[in-house]
């Protein structure tokens, strides 16, 4: 079969044919997720070859014998690579192989890099990026500390990856979205999100970042593809922040991939009486570092953070009277107004200028938690 678009076939360019051909046979292959143990290593030219050459070609190519060989050449020519091209368009899907210059090299540089990354949004690796993942069941004082480091790191400049479950991974994704960008890796194709109730996480994620996935458009969230995502999180990161992990939590799986990786492993401590926070004691045991502050992950990955404005601007006062109240554990509002002893009309005003500010966080029910 050719793999070669219709509207490539007048192009004199050999470089750029050259990459066109690799891309759609690396495309291939990230549609087939369950070859990739075979071909995780071949190069531009070995991905065009298992269409092209003779099946002891490929057998040697990838080190499989000759039956083997045929099963993946069979797989991959049963697959209609305009058609599939076509339905991710009208996915408004795009993708990037190793083949394409703009494929990130952070990924290049890892020892599985995917075949094809499936992208919805605008992905930019160009800058310093960090990850910040953590429990699905959180505390509200592990999720306020998400977000907060999250929206400093992003007024930083600095683009925050995480895997989009609930818990530490929204709440990072929606801490940096209040200051700039975040991509959100998937474990699911980019068609079915999951958790179903981040639809307008992602949506807003799209809007100013990017969902990715090595896996194709309609594979459901099976438990095995998450350890797969996990080692993307860490491969686009030049540091992983663990916020809140029990001792089997899947984060400690992405700090496993950050440290085969050599990427900086940095902790937020807990309480040594929460089981959330027991696996991230046991890394700081191992020699993690510990982050207490956006400035400490800055200072991991060779950075300074910028001066910050005044947090809030014309209305210091509202700073000592009413944050003072906001326990860094959850106060509900009733207690606030008690202890404000004002008309509450005026707390409700002073608390959404302090959330507005990133000061404190809202949660349901009527609870606060305080940032800093």
């Amino acid at each position: 079969m050719s793999l070669k678009p219709s509207n490539t076939a007048r192009r004199t360019d050999k470089e750029l044919t050259d990459i066109v051909e690799a891309r759609l046979a690396y495309l291939g292959i990230g549609l087939r997720p369950e070859l990739w143990r075979h071909c995780r290593h071949v190069d531009n030219e070995g991905a065009v070859s298992l269409y092209t050459r003779p099946l002891w070609g490929v057998a040697a190519t990838l080190g499989v014998d000759r039956a083997t060989a045929g099963t993946i050449r069979k797989t991959l020519t049963a697959v209609d690579l305009k058609a599939e091209c076509e339905r991710l368009r009208q996915l408004e899907t795009t993708f990037l192989t190793p083949a394409d210059p703009a494929y990130p090299a952070a990924l290049r540089a890892i020892y599985d890099p995917p075949a094809a990354v499936f992208i919805k949004g605008a992905l930019d690796c160009s800058g310093p990026v960090v990850a910040i993942v953590g429990a699905r069941r959180c505390t509200a004082y592990g999720k306020a500390v998400a977000e907060e480091m999250a929206m400093d790191l992003a007024k930083a400049g600095i683009t925050v990856v995480s895997g989009m479950a609930r818990g530490i991974d929204s709440a990072a994704h929606i801490g940096a979205l209040r200051a700039g960008r975040t991509i959100a890796v998937l474990g699911s194709g980019l068609d079915i999100l999951y958790p179903p109730e981040n639809r307008v996480l992602a949506a807003r994620i799209i809007e100013s970042g990017a969902l990715i996935s090595e896996f194709p458009p309609g594979t459901p969230p099976r438990p095995l593809n998450f350890p797969a995502r996990n080692r993307i999180i860490s491969g686009l990161a030049a540091a992983v922040v663990v916020v809140e992990a029990s001792k089997r939590s899947g984060a400690l799986i992405t700090a496993d991939f950050a440290l085969e990786q050599g990427k900086e492993v940095l902790v937020v401590p807990g309480s040594v009486r929460s089981p959330v926070s027991a696996g991230c004691h046991e890394l700081l045991k191992q020699g993690a570092g510990l982050a207490a502050s956006a400035e400490d992950i800055l200072e991991a990955i060779g950075l300074e953070m910028p001066a910050q404005k005044a947090s809030i601007a014309n209305n210091p006062a509202v700073e000592t009277a009413i944050l003072g109240l906001v326990d860094y554990s959850e106060t509900h509002v009733d207690d606030i107004l008690v202890r404000a002893g004002r008309p509450a009309h005026e707390v409700l005003g002073d608390l959404s200028l302090l959330e507005v500010n990133g000061l404190i966080s809202r949660q349901a029910g009527g609870w606060y938690t305080r940032l800093k």
